[in-house]
């Protein structure tokens, strides 16, 4: 008996590797090639494309666990430069994505590469989040030139009142309290102003996938939802980044604002 135990091992041993995969271990699992591994669906590709706003959009989306195990986001601004830059660094990019989600403004055409993306493309629209209503004297400053350290110049959001003050040659001592006995209402018809703000709103939603017009015409009196005229505040951004994220995996967008603390109603970055 001691010497058939020797031949009984060394037939086991001898078998080949492609024997050991038919059968199962003493433990009870499978070896190698008889319980394949399941393999990851490989990402979606989703181009995010737009003004200031997309860069925090797409972080925001970024970070969305369900969203980044199912997709890659690339944004592309919409500064003509970056986005020329990004598009040659990706040459097949706009060929390849399953998803370009792209932001549309009142008046203004789709971006020109829109009609170049595939049909199998699936294309979602969001709208610039900007509230003129707020700024009825809001105008470009023509002191206000680009200068280092000023790339958007030293008075980016001009005053229509303000400018029409210094043309007068109003001394800047007096301005302030002229500015306050001024009626509006001799500057800018505000009832007719009012309308055109709210239609120009509505007008970008027809033309979007997520709307926002109602979120702001119903807010905007006790909720701070912009800084100035075209930066939001995190409120309503982060609205729009669950509504993007929303139609992204298929599911009912959100009918109004969350109940963030007032703190979350800051400027965006």
């Amino acid at each position: 008996r001691g010497a058939s135990a020797g031949p009984t091992v060394q037939k086991h041993c001898s078998e080949s590797p492609a024997s050991k995969l038919l059968h199962p271990n003493p433990n009870g699992a499978n070896f190698g090639l008889s319980r394949p591994r399941r393999m990851k669906p490989e990402k979606q590709l989703i181009v995010l494309y737009g003004n200031c706003q997309s860069g925090f959009l797409h972080d925001h989306l970024s970070r969305n666990p369900e969203i980044s195990e199912r997709f890659e986001l690339i944004h592309i601004p919409s500064n003509y430069e970056t986005r020329q830059a990004v598009l040659l660094q990706r040459p097949d990019l706009l060929a390849t994505c399953s998803h370009v989600v792209w932001q549309t403004a009142a008046g203004c055409r789709p971006p020109e590469f829109v009609s170049t993306l595939p049909a199998s493309c699936r294309q979602i629209r969001y709208p610039t989040l900007c509230l003129k209503l707020l700024w009825p004297l809001h105008a470009l400053d023509p002191r206000s030139h680009p200068e280092t350290g000023y790339p958007a110049g030293r008075f980016p959001y001009g005053d229509r009142l303000l400018l029409k003050l210094l043309g007068e040659g109003v001394p800047v001592s007096d301005l302030y309290q002229r500015y306050l006995e001024t009626d509006l209402n001799t500057i800018v018809n505000l009832d007719r102003f009012s309308e055109m703000a709210l239609a120009e709103l509505r007008c970008n939603d027809r033309q979007s996938d997520i709307p926002v017009a109602p979120i702001i015409e119903s807010a905007f009196r006790h909720r701070r939802l912009f800084v100035t005229i075209n930066h939001p505040t995190f409120l309503l951004l982060n609205h729009l980044s669950h509504a993007l994220a929303a139609a992204l995996l298929d599911r009912p967008l959100p009918a109004q604002l969350g109940n963030q603390a007032d703190d979350d109603e800051i400027l965006m970055d």
